[in-house]
């Protein structure tokens, strides 16, 4: 496999974006490192429309010119989009889950479309859906794991999803979407379909607090993988060290859902990646 020239464009790009998944990106094989940054930065592109479009329906129809761009990609044509194009240039298109695509595309329309769960669930079924396809698909890009390492793969999806959900809340609320099960809302007294306001600072701290343990459950799980997962997928699982960075920060900040959190990584959480790299353990 010949090498690949990373781009300092690409890899600014995700550094500015999203710092922790650009230091994970640094761990995998020079051959694959610019597949991961060139991956992640598409996601945080479907990530962003929902903010940036001013109705759902123009969001809609973004994301179906993706779904038939990818389509394409598979047919052996090669769209003008550096992710795609590298996918088609490399024949790695092939060695991806086509489906796990359109489950992650589906779960950003829901965002979308404002999608509040019924219950937690319903949550987890999302997180599932969004979070385990993008992991899946950065997974593939680098290699075809047994079925422990994709275990430990779709638990740390699991317990990244429940942080990152909370972590965008500030924004979502924006978009009059509280990504926070429904019954609990209205157990506490608070309308689902409306920005938890002040007043209920301390039930919204309750309730983000239980699903940080959900996630800490999720990270237990996969760390109890980490001596039958391949070393190649560190790369990916290395997300645990996010998953700690963030429960840190929401502590710092009094687990408030409407903190603003900074994106860079504390000084110990990246001497923790650069350490658990050195040792092969995430």
């Amino acid at each position: 496999m010949n090498n690949i020239s990373l781009s300092n464009t690409s890899m600014n790009s995700l550094r500015r974006d999203h710092f922790g998944r650009y230091v994970c990106c640094l761990f995998a094989q020079p051959s694959q490192r610019e597949w991961l940054v060139q991956f992640f930065i598409w996601v945080e592109e479907m990530d962003e429309i929902k903010y940036k479009v001013s109705e759902p329906m123009l969001g809609h129809i973004r994301i179906q010119w993706w779904r038939e761009a990818i389509d394409a990609t598979y047919q052996g044509n090669s769209p003008d989009h550096p992710f795609l194009a590298m996918l088609a240039k490399q024949k790695k298109i092939g060695t991806l889950p086509q489906a796990a695509f359109e489950t992650f595309l589906s779960a950003c329309e829901q965002e979308m479309d404002g999608f509040v769960p019924d219950n937690l669930a319903e949550l987890e079924q999302f997180i599932a859906n969004k979070y385990s396809s993008i992991l899946a698909l950065a997974a593939a890009l680098l290699g075809n794991f047994e079925q422990s390492t994709q275990q430990a793969i779709h638990h740390m999806a699991l317990a990244y999803g429940h942080l990152d959900l909370l972590l965008k809340a500030p924004m979502m609320a924006r978009k009059q979407c509280i990504m926070l099960p429904r019954d609990l809302l209205t157990e506490a007294e608070i309308n689902a379909d409306e920005a938890p306001l002040a007043e209920n600072k301390r039930i919204v701290k309750e309730i983000t607090l239980f699903l940080i343990n959900r996630a800490k459950a999720q990270l237990s799980q996969a760390r109890s993988y980490r001596k039958y997962s391949d070393p190649a997928a560190l790369p990916i699982l290395f997300h645990g060290c996010l998953v700690d960075d963030s429960i840190r920060l929401m502590k710092k900040y009094g687990y408030s859902t409407y903190s603003i959190y900074p994106r860079s990584l504390g000084v110990f959480t990246y001497m923790k990646l650069y350490l658990n790299g050195l040792v092969k353990r995430y």
